[in-house]
């Protein structure tokens, strides 16, 4: 038998292994990996052929199959405690339809089966989070998934506790690298306020394609897309979220005609090749007053590039600390959370500088 791929769970691979000998034969068994296949498993700044300078396969593939599955763990934790009032809220239901209560049953009904004009209301903010889905990126990916319902449910808690009615959507967007096809070198979702559907659309998210230095440019150019898109709903705040600097000129001409031809990207009306400076350039056209925050991961590779694109549009940079597994969505809830109650805060004239964040802080002061 030759495992060509890596398993998530031990017990897979001792199912596997045992086909290697049967009805008292011998046999054989193998298993042929690439580097790329592991990037997933992989946290910190060490690059993984270090990890392996000692020859010992088995126990570091074991300990990387280990730091994966608690990363996976801690944030499935946050995951299951932002679904308890809704879960708490379908047992309600099916006590009322046992005892035959109408008022909540119609209350219940009523809050999951409105009338179309009733979702057509006035967005006060729009936030923007963009995030490299290349390989090294996995365990972050299914941190965002797990964290998004408990964001929303902060958010809507300090909101709520400094009496502001404001309304707020966010897109997740993800982009790649040109050895993608061009439906996932950039992906997004729609823009909303429904944090099911945010989980939907990083659910289906696999983190693959990447090569070196990643098309943080592609990302930009989604930006500039959705800003000339409806000019009467502005983009607020970006949130930029990676551990490898954008792609430079000669790398984008050389990825785009040597993996798929520069014909390609043309006929798909991605436009000539372009560099992260080119997008940051329009996006100022469009909106000089346009706030992009980014964090880098995984030792300081983008950190140069990042911190650049930040203070152009006044921004900050900061390292995203994921390495510490049971904290890991944690912390992505909270640093993408005070980005958007600040966000909310600027566009508020009734707020005081920094009111929401500094609510944020007291009541959530573990997630920061």
């Amino acid at each position: 038998v030759i495992q060509t791929f890596f398993s998530e769970g031990i017990s897979e691979e001792i199912q596997i292994k045992g086909r290697a000998a049967r009805q008292g034969g011998d046999g054989s068994y193998s298993m042929v990996l690439s580097l790329g296949q592991l990037e997933k498993f992989k946290s910190g700044s060490e690059s993984l052929m270090s990890l392996f300078v000692s020859k010992e396969y088995g126990p570091v593939l074991d300990n990387l199959r280990i730091q994966y599955i608690d990363t996976v763990r801690g944030s499935m934790a946050l995951r299951v405690n932002s679904c308890m009032p809704q879960h708490n809220m379908s047992l309600d239901f099916i006590n009322s339809l046992v005892t035959k209560n109408m008022n909540k049953i119609n209350e219940y009904l009523g809050l999951f089966n409105k009338c179309p004009d009733e979702y057509l209301v006035k967005t006060d903010t729009r936030v923007l989070v963009l995030m490299d889905a290349t390989g090294s990126m996995s365990a972050c990916i299914t941190n965002a998934k797990n964290a998004v319902g408990e964001m929303f449910k902060q958010i809507q808690i300090v909101l709520k506790e400094n009496n502001v009615d404001s309304l707020f959507e966010i897109q997740f967007a993800v982009y790649r690298n040109y050895n993608a096809p061009i439906d996932k070198i950039i992906e997004w979702s729609e823009w909303t306020s429904d944090p099911s559907v945010l989980y939907a659309f990083i659910e289906k998210i696999k983190a693959n394609f990447g090569m070196g230095r990643e098309a943080v440019e592609m990302g930009l150019w989604h930006l500039n897309k959705e800003m000339a898109y409806d000019a009467n709903k502005p983009i607020n705040r970006v949130i930029l979220i990676g551990d490898q600097p954008p792609n430079t000129l000669s790398e984008v001409v050389e990825h785009r005609q040597k993996i798929h031809g520069e014909a390609y990207w043309i006929s798909k009306n991605i436009g000539p090749a372009t560099t992260y400076l080119d997008q940051l350039k329009l996006i100022k056209q469009k909106n000089e007053n346009i706030l992009i925050n980014s964090y880098y991961l995984n030792g300081v590779a983008a950190k140069t590039v990042f911190t650049e694109i930040a203070e152009k549009t006044g921004g900050t940079c900061k390292s995203l600390d994921v390495s510490e597994v049971s904290k890991a969505a944690q912390y992505l809830c909270g640093h993408t959370a005070t980005n958007i109650l600040d966000a909310i805060n600027n566009n508020s004239t009734k707020l005081a500088k920094g009111q929401l964040v500094a609510a944020y802080q007291r009541k959530f002061i573990c997630y920061i």
